[in-house]
Formats: C-alpha cells, sequence, structure tokens
C-alpha cells in the first residue's frame, strides 16, 4: 500500500469508520487507490442505504459526494488543509438498488487561493453506468478555523447566509402570494380576461 493511500486510510478509519456522529453512515465504503488528488473508492448499496422506493437515496448520495471529495482534496499534493464545503451541487442520472457496487472516482480538479474544485463521479460498478456526479467547492485556506472556535466562526458565517437567504425567499413567496390576490381580485372584479380579444 503506498504511503498517501495509507495516510488516507488511516485518517477516513478515524473520521468516518470510527465515528459516532453523521459520517459513520459511510462506514462500509472501501478506499481502493489513491494518487495526487484522486480517491477511488468502492461500495455496495446495503439496505441502510436506501429510500422508501428501494434505491439508493440522494440524500446518501449527496453525503458520499461531500465527505469523498474531500479525501480526494486531501490527496492532492497543493492541498493545505480539509476545507469546507460552501456549494455542493449533484446530479442523479439513474438508480441502483440494494446488493449492487458502486465505484466511486473523486478528483480534485483544481487547488486555488481560497478554494478548491472538485468532482466526483458514481458509476454502477457491474454496468459501467453513471448513477451520480457531483461538485463541490470547498474553502481551503489554512486560515480556515478549527476547533470549536472554528465551529462558531462557521456557524456566524452559514447562519448570517441562511438568514440573509431565508430573508429573501419569505419576500419571493409574500410577493407570489400578493400577486395571486391581486389576480384572484381582477378575475373576480373583470372575469377571465384570457379569452377577451
Amino acid at each position: 500500500m503506498c504511503s498517501k493511500l495509507a495516510r488516507i486510510t488511516e485518517l477516513f478509519i478515524r473520521t468516518v469508520v470510527n465515528s459516532k456522529r453523521f459520517d459513520r453512515n459511510l462506514r462500509n465504503i472501501k478506499l481502493v487507490s489513491c494518487g495526487d488528488g484522486v480517491v477511488i473508492s468502492e461500495l455496495q448499496v446495503g439496505s441502510e442505504h436506501l429510500n422508501e422506493s428501494g434505491t439508493l437515496h440522494g440524500g446518501f448520495i449527496a453525503h458520499m459526494v461531500d465527505t469523498l471529495s474531500t479525501f480526494a482534496l486531501l490527496a492532492s499534493d497543493q492541498a493545505v488543509g480539509r476545507g469546507l464545503s460552501v456549494d455542493l451541487s449533484v446530479s442523479y442520472l439513474s438508480t441502483v438498488s440494494e446488493g449492487d457496487k458502486l465505484e466511486i472516482e473523486s478528483v480534485t480538479k483544481k487547488v486555488g487561493n481560497k478554494v478548491a474544485f472538485l468532482e466526483v463521479q458514481i458509476r454502477n460498478k457491474d454496468n459501467d453506468e453513471l448513477v451520480a456526479t457531483g461538485i463541490t467547492w470547498p474553502d481551503d485556506r489554512p486560515e480556515n478555523p478549527v476547533g470549536a472556535e472554528g465551529a462558531r466562526e462557521r456557524w456566524k458565517y452559514s447562519s448570517a447566509a441562511m438568514a440573509a437567504s431565508g430573508a429573501l425567499a419569505n419576500r419571493v413567496a409574500r410577493a407570489n402570494r400578493l400577486l395571486g390576490r391581486a389576480a384572484t381580485q381582477m378575475r373576480a372584479q373583470h372575469g377571465d380576461l384570457s379569452d377577451s380579444e
């Protein structure tokens, strides 16, 4: 086993497999190989990974993309830290069921001064069909705070962002309600105007 794979595997076991937190859901993933900024892993889909329809749960796929892309970043010679995801995008392309074997390729595409660009492809190993692709943009700055203080800083940032997006969503919803009421009032006063010439 190459030293990089040994280091990444040890970190994966410590932070995922032995975790008592949410990442423990990924404990059955096996790291197969790694190179500079690339990690290949496998998972046999179990019943605990399924949604009510009996297919791989979309939230589980997003969790894999987020976590395994971090390990690709850690395998990169350019990375200076673990990074915190500031954006995550997943495209769901096909379904898999219990017993199917997945191959997950996580690649560090670019590491900049502030963010990294990471990509994950999840394939059904039996038929090579692409199941999902994901992209993450973690903040990879070395000054990115860690520990309890870092968690508080990240919470302040994410809380402010959520509050701002929540306020905007509330304004949009209110505007839509007002437009809906206005349209209802116009129909009540003037009838359906769509058929008029």
